[in-house]
């Protein structure tokens, strides 16, 4: 929501926050803003928090502005430059600066996000953020903030970033007003403030009363033609700011300047159609509001049927983060109840994006700040700078494009979280989507509303308070005739088009409200009557004919006019006119639908019980019944009396005629007033039928509405869940994909088998071991012919099994090659055991080196041994590798206390000789060979010795590998030519 502004600054205030990269990229925006931009700069760049900073001092040299760094209770400053501090954390009130001690999350410092939180909430519409180059993703969150605020948002051009996390997580929330090089962000920003104060102005001067209209009304459809949704009974301040910002991005001055805009450039209306969508929202917002809805779900759940699914319904999701927030608070509770319930998690938004980045899960690191480690470890997964919500979260929640104030709402729900929806809804708008809320909710089911909202004028009909000051309520169940109906609204036209006969489905009429059914049906009789009285008593006579002259409708008493003709019955009115009055209508009818008017032939006389009677007959076009209709009207002029009252007829005679008219007046009379005794009787039964059908009709109208409802909710949740199963059909075909692609790329031959050996599935090269073809998937290995001298494979299998530990094994093939198999366990995402994966790999030429290695070191052991002279092989670190058979015999040792020993270190350092160090550690590194170095030392065990040494040095790579020591005991021959 909106927050309060306590203490606005009167010029912009932007944060620029920055990370690994970020001075080339600071360097470069202030060299290209003007010292006199009319806006204060805050830099908040992660520093090492154990050295001093030298950036103010860096960045001085590119601006003239002053560059300080921020000291707390420091008040902001036009055209400064301000640096925060290493190891601190800043915030902003009231346009002072404030530093604490720096909070970590999670290994995470967000001290990007904590100012761009604090500069939305103090300076609103003055904030502007700017998102330069860095590593992590910190900021993300803090730009949602600035938006909601109305304030500006730009990001570095990724290409030109040094490193591009940073700025890409920014975009990706889809906040971001511009995208530019650091070297224009100057100029547009300048054009921007301009721009803006201009905006605000000339929008403000539009809204003059309750409704938009003129250019604002404009904007509004345009944007319902395009996207399908009416904003005009949105807030009308939270429309007014967006569409400011709109102008001042685009440097627009007036609002019939951007009526022509939207209207060239298409993509505009989607821009402001995301803009009008204030996304704020986080995990755990309001925390103690989801602690007061953990109590109750903890009650609720405590008397919930096992296997009944909760349903929880999100309308206004936004990203997504609230619905797995009531996900993560489910799981919790029942974990705490020791219990488990199936649920299912609706979550639904206007905008397609953001239901994308709900179903994708992917958060950036910042709400570390929001969950603590133990949910984060638990519910999340670390992906780079990312977290990834768990696939059981994601197993749990649906996300699909939903309108709240159009769609049918989700039936049959626990739990309706609706927070800061109704916050941006008029009041009109309210009352409509109150009571769908609750429409949706079970008896007893919780509704939960942002801090400040209300539900109005629903609360004593519909909710019962549970926690007023956490906005909770628990939904009264109503009767029938209380219920709200379910308002269908229609759709414009490109809508209506695409959605074709499902959409006019939902164009049905609702029901009409209930109201007192005797009453109304008392009034509609009085009113019939009254009508029916005064057409009969002062309306002429009169029928309604159509093209082809049928009567379609009698009027008064025309039986004096027409009377039905002999044979077969029918409605055509010249065979049931009366005496002359057949040709006098057969020229007014075709007459006056040929010209149109109303035609009156007076004077005519017709017979009646033997006297003549004159009328006016008038004939007129009725459009409104159909084409070529017309209605034709009887005046009675005067009656019989014209023939009573001739003169010439005797007085006797006179009286006689009037006593047998009056006679037979009575007679008609009575016959007509049993006639409508008669008529009223039937009439007050069938009226009496009728109510009680009336009365059936309307409680089946009802349980049919009803119905309807319910379809139409079922309906849409299909789709929703038709919507999400497409979208795993998709994930699962591009997987099986690029296993199938994996699987002919290898040239590892591997086998999958289930836990029976049965073959699921192998790749192409696993044929040249066994002779294999498709349809020997579901066949037991074991019967596969294979070409490898393998008798315990079965045997390897079932030990793997059952132990779950892997093993290798070199087996040969029939072609005398030499291949590494190995045994690992098959397990599933579940950690379940679900086969053994065999996979094969050739080690032929491997073993032939090790068979050539193990022939050759047994060639020099043969040679060793058959040397009269001892002999010594030692390594690059002067370690014995081997000895001759001589060497023990000469110095009376063994193999055990000479292998693996350092030369200088044999029998007690009796081999420590000065020439033989000078030898081994000078000589024979500078030189391949040396022979006949003389030696003469004092052997503990065979006295003193003068030995001739021969050297010899393998290299490998131009390093020493073995050195090969050759010893020639020459005492004797000495002390022989001594005495001599």
């Amino acid at each position: 929501p909106q927050v309060e502004l306590a203490a606005t600054l009167p010029f912009p205030l932007v944060g620029i926050g920055a990370s690994a990269g970020g001075l080339k990229a600071l360097e470069r925006f202030f060299d290209h803003l003007p010292p006199d931009s009319g806006m204060a700069f805050v830099v908040v760049q992660h520093l090492d928090p154990r050295r001093e900073s030298y950036l103010g001092s860096l960045l001085q040299s590119h601006t003239a502005m002053a560059v300080r760094t921020i000291e707390g209770g420091m008040l902001a400053a036009v055209n400064t430059v301000y640096i925060k501090p290493p190891n601190s954390s800043l915030t902003i009130r009231h346009g002072r600066f404030h530093l604490q001690q720096p909070a970590v999350h999670a290994g995470v410092r967000l001290d990007i996000d904590e100012f761009f939180d604090s500069l939305a909430q103090d300076q609103g519409e003055n904030a502007i953020a700017i998102v330069l180059s860095g590593a992590a993703s910190d900021g993300t969150k803090g730009v949602r903030a600035i938006n909601a605020a109305d304030g500006l948002v730009l990001a570095q051009e990724t290409e030109e970033a040094e490193y591009d996390s940073m700025p890409s997580h920014a975009i990706k929330t889809g906040v971001v007003d511009l995208v530019l090089p650091v070297e224009k962000m100057g100029e547009e920003l300048a054009r921007y403030v301009r721009h803006s104060r201009t905006a605000r102005r000339e929008v403000r001067r539009q809204i003059t009363g309750k409704r938009f209209d003129g250019p604002l009304q404009q904007v509004l459809t345009t944007v319902q033609r395009v996207t399908g949704h009416d904003f005009s009974h949105y807030k009308k301040n939270t429309v007014r700011r967006r569409i400011e910002r709109r102008l001042a991005i685009h440097q627009l001055d007036r609002l019939a300047d951007y009526v022509r805009f939207i209207g060239e450039h298409p993509q505009e209306v989607e821009a402001l159609f995301k803009d009008l969508l204030i996304n704020v929202t986080s995990f755990f917002r309001d925390p103690k509001a989801f602690g007061a809805l953990g109590e109750e779900l903890a009650a609720m759940l405590a008397e919930h049927e096992p296997e009944r699914l909760v349903r929880v319904w999100v309308p206004g999701c936004a990203t997504g983060e609230e619905a797995y927030t009531l996900a993560i608070l489910l799981l919790e509770t029942m974990e705490k109840l020791k219990q488990s319930f199936p649920v299912k998690i609706y979550a639904t938004d206007i905008n397609p994006q953001s239901i994308e980045c709900g179903r994708e899960g992917r958060y950036p690191e910042s709400i570390a700040a929001d969950l603590s480690e133990e949910r984060l470890g638990h519910f999340f997964l670390r992906q780079g700078n990312d977290f990834r919500v768990s696939e059981q979260l994601r197993e749990m929640t649906v996300f699909a494009v939903h309108d709240l104030t159009r769609d049918p709402p989700f039936s049959r729900l626990d739990l309706v979280s609706c927070r800061n929806l109704l916050i941006y809804m008029d009041s009109a708008l309210q009352k409509k989507v109150v009571p769908l809320l609750h429409y949706g909710l079970r008896p007893g089911g919780l509704l939960l509303l942002g801090t400040s909202e209300e539900v109005g004028p629903f609360t004593e009909e519909h909710f019962v308070a549970v926690n007023r000051k956490w906005k909770l309520f628990r939904a009264r169940p109503l009767s029938p005739a209380g219920r709200h109906p379910i308002p269908v609204l229609t759709l414009p036209p490109r809508f209506r088009e695409e959605t074709g006969r499902k959409q006019e489905k939902k164009q049905l009429p609702s029901p009409a409200p209930a109201v007192d059914r005797g009453r109304s049906s008392r009034e509609t009789a009085l009113r019939q009557l009254v009508e029916t009285t005064i057409m009969e008593e002062y309306a002429p006579p009169g029928i309604v004919v159509d093209e082809r002259d049928r009567v379609l409708y009698f009027q008064g008493d025309t039986g004096r006019f027409l009377s039905p003709p002999r044979g077969e019955p029918s409605f055509e009115l010249l065979k049931m006119a009366r005496g002359g009055l057949a040709d006098i209508l057969a020229e007014l009818l075709p007459k006056a639908r040929q010209e149109k008017r109303r035609l009156v032939h007076k004077g005519v006389s017709i017979p009646l019980h033997g006297f003549p009677l004159t009328l006016d007959v008038a004939v007129k076009p009725l459009v409104e019944a159909g084409p070529g209709a017309l209605l034709v009207t009887f005046e009675k002029l005067d009656a019989e009396a014209g023939a009573v009252g001739s003169a010439d007829a005797p007085p006797d005679a006179r009286i006689a005629i009037l006593e047998r008219q009056l006679f037979a007046a009575r007679q008609e009379l009575q016959a007509t007033i049993e006639e409508l005794e008669t008529a009223n009787e039937g009439l007050q039964n069938a009226n009496e039928e009728l109510q009680a059908n009336n009365e059936e009709l309307q409680s089946t109208n009802e349980e049919l509405e009803t119905s309807r409802e319910e379809l139409q909710s079922t309906n849409e949740e299909l789709e929703t869940v038709n919507v999400e199963l497409k979208r795993k059909n998709d994930d699962l075909a591009q997987t099986s994909d690029d296993i199938d692609n994996l699987f002919s790329a290898t040239d590892i031959g591997t086998v999958i088998l289930d836990t029976d050996l049965r073959i699921k599935r192998f790749t192409p090269a696993a044929t040249r071991y066994f002779r294999l073809i498709p349809s020997d998937i579901g066949r037991p290995l074991t019967d596969v012919v294979s070409s490898l001298t393998y008798e315990e494979m079965e045997a390897d299998l079932q030990e793997v099994l059952r132990t779950l530990k892997s093993d290798s094994r070199e087996v040969r093939s029939r072609s005398d090659e030499w291949y590494a198999v190995h045994l690992v366990p098959y397990r599933t995402r579940e950690n379940v055991i679900a086969g053994v994966i065999l996979t094969f790999t050739s080690v032929t030429g491997l073993k032939q080196a090790e068979i050539e290695a193990r022939e050759a070191r047994e060639f020099a052991e043969n040679i060793l041994a058959t040397l009269r002279e001892p002999l010594l092989v030692l390594n690059g670190e002067l370690q014995v590798v081997s000895a001759s058979p001589a060497f023990y015999r000469a110095f009376q040792v063994s193999p055990r206390v000479t292998v693996d020993v350092p030369v200088f270190q044999l029998g007690n350092n009796q081999w420590d000789i000065p020439e033989l160090r000078h030898l081994l550690q000078e000589i024979i590194p500078e030189n391949t060979t040396f022979n006949d170095f003389q030696v003469t030392h004092d052997f503990p065990s065979i006295g003193r010795r003068t030995l001739l040494l021969n050297a010899r040095r393998l290299d490998r790579d131009g390093k020493p590998r073995l050195i090969l020591l050759a010893f020639q005991d020459v005492t004797e021959s000495l002390q022989h030519q001594g005495r001599r």
